[in-house]
């Protein structure tokens, strides 16, 4: 069972999509929206009519106002049952006449004089809907057409016709500015759709339906499961524009088909093997990270095997090798200062000193970044806080860092670097776009950060999808609203498999113990081996209502002393 208002995204989308197809081939296309936001429902993403256990569109006019729905509507139950539907309570003359030409031609089944319906049989709802237009869409439009002056009914502001385009404009806009009070603006780029087949191990996988405001998209599932497989077949897709066969599965003949969104359209893909080049997706900005991401190109190493650096710092390196090189901001600014434009140097300096304050903003204990003089002898310098919060007054260097800072001052710092290569004209970090893949966001962090770079990310860089597996429950506590969670799955039988548990688990509402043992991570047991099986399992939510507990049981003990010698 789906949740409704995801259902209302996707038909949203859809219908976005099939308007600008339709645009585009010199047609008009209009549909229902929810016209009052009675009971906040528009607050709360219910962008057409119906309620909590179904959805109503309709591409007509007419309004069964008894029902609270269209006369003509087709129905998306939140088990992604699908229906035609005609309703008529509000008029007697409507019935009448959608009886005469509407119920023998579409072969509708009766429910009463006033309400017909026919169920289609295809489980997948969009798919359904796809059908219906191309199929009973038509045939009611041309009834419709034919005997127009027929429907008008008793009142003629209401009759069965055809949309008024003012009157869809205005609503298109009504429900677009309360998706945008939700925060629900398109990401410049992001993924939709996707399917990989024969991408070893993978032999087939598919993931759909994705909102194009989806911010983060999770993938779990147990070592060896095929995540890392699925990221570097979704960095062969997305990073095409940097793709090398060398990097090529064994070889295997790989086809893949996907989806993004690029500026509010829909744009559909087909990758097989070393392709020329579409356009559109030479447009995408795109980073990844594989789990090895501690080695950056500082000025020593960068001198040395030049060759071989340049083939590790390759974009998709990280993704595919274990021994990749991420651009380092040491580097990278003394090679800016043999710029010999002033006004690159200048948005050189700018987007440096920009990228540093991004860096003490999201990295936790990190309070500045000094370096010296912009003379060519640079030399950057980390400060940080200690547990407690006072500042740690001398600063070291990168090679001097803890795991868990490297990790994150060399990912973000690469990250933003080939991002404003893609991007010339942007020099704030939190205006860049694109797509960003990063396998393990986990690794080498502390519980604390693993629950707040999810957020970080999305409010650092609100414009960028990522793209995420993770082997810990932590990550998803910090997880954007309308993020997507996927469990990647391999079996003998099934190979490679992928389930969404976001809309089957409110992991939103849970707490990591309840996440482990959910179908995300179907953990049965998360009782410590080293537990007494004389002692009871405390299951308190908190350490800290631990310890108010044991202090409330030593009072008690206390008390039940006392009663014992009066």
């Amino acid at each position: 069972m789906e949740n409704i208002v995801d259902i209302h995204e996707a038909v949203y989308d859809f219908l976005e999509e099939y308007r600008e197809q339709e645009i585009s081939n010199g047609r008009t296309f209009y549909y229902t929206f929810r016209r009052s936001n009675q009971k906040n429902k528009l607050d709360e993403g219910f962008w057409f009519y119906g309620n909590d256990n179904y959805l109503a569109v309709s591409f007509w006019s007419g309004m069964d106002w008894k029902n609270k729905t269209p006369n003509i509507f087709f129905r998306i139950t939140n088990e992604g049952r699908t229906f035609l539907t005609i309703t008529t309570k509000d008029s007697i003359k409507k019935a009448e006449s959608s009886s005469k030409y509407f119920v023998k031609q579409l072969e509708l089944n009766s429910n009463g004089k006033d309400r017909w319906t026919k169920e289609f049989q295809t489980t997948d709802y969009l798919q359904s809907l796809q059908k219906f237009l191309g199929n009973e869409k038509i045939i009611i439009d041309r009834i419709i057409n034919e005997n127009l002056k027929e429907l008008i009914s008793e009142d003629e502001t209401n009759s069965i016709g055809f949309i008024n385009p003012s009157e869809f404009e205005k609503w298109h806009l009504n429900v677009k500015k309360y998706k945008e009070e939700l925060g629900l603006e398109n990401l410049p780029f992001a993924l939709t759709a996707f399917t990989v087949e024969k991408y070893k191990p993978i032999d087939r996988a598919s993931f759909s339906r994705i909102s194009k405001y989806t911010p983060f998209i999770f993938l779990v599932g147990e070592n060896g499961s095929g995540k890392t497989s699925l990221l570097k077949a979704l960095a062969t897709a997305i990073g095409n524009k940097f793709y090398l066969e060398n990097y090529d599965p064994d070889n295997s003949s790989w086809l893949i088909n996907f989806s993004l969104n690029i500026n509010g359209r829909t744009n559909r893909f087909k990758i097989s093997k070393f392709e020329p080049l579409n356009s559109k997706l030479k447009s995408v900005p795109f980073a990844s990270f594989g789990p090895s991401r501690l080695i950056t190109q500082d000025r020593y190493f960068g001198e040395r095997n030049s060759a071989d650096i340049e083939m590790r710092m390759h974009p998709l390196h990280s993704i595919f090798r274990p021994d990749a090189v991420l651009k380092d901001l040491n580097r990278w600014i003394i090679n800016q200062l043999s710029i010999n434009s002033k006004n690159d140097k200048e948005s050189s300096k700018l987007r440096y000193e920009n990228i540093k304050q991004m860096l003490v903003n999201i990295i936790p204990n990190l309070y500045d970044i000094r370096e010296m003089p912009w003379d060519g002898t640079q030399e950057l310098l980390y400060f940080e806080e200690d547990l407690e919060g006072n500042k740690i007054e001398k600063g070291v260097n990168y090679n001097h860092l803890s795991s868990g800072l490297k990790s994150l001052i060399a990912m973000l710092g690469d990250m933003m670097l080939r991002l404003f290569e893609q991007q010339t004209s942007i020099v704030d970090p939190a205006e860049l776009e694109g797509i960003v893949l990063i396998d393990e966001i986990d690794i080498h962090l502390h519980p604390k950060w693993q629950k707040q770079i999810p957020e970080i990310l999305h409010d650092s860089f609100p414009r960028i999808q990522f793209i995420v597996t993770t082997h810990s429950p932590i990550p998803l506590l910090g997880a954007p609203l309308k993020s997507r969670i996927y469990v990647v799955k391999r079996t003998a039988q099934e190979g490679v498999a992928i389930e969404r548990m976001d809309n089957r688990v409110m992991f939103e509402d849970l707490l990591p113990n309840a996440i482990l043992t959910s179908p995300i991570f179907d953990l049965e047991e998360i009782i410590p081996v080293s537990h007494n099986k004389n002692k009871l399992v405390r299951t308190e939510d908190t350490y800290k209502e631990v310890l108010e507990n044991n202090e409330l049981r030593i009072q008690l003990k206390e008390i039940a002393r006392n009663l014992r010698k009066s």
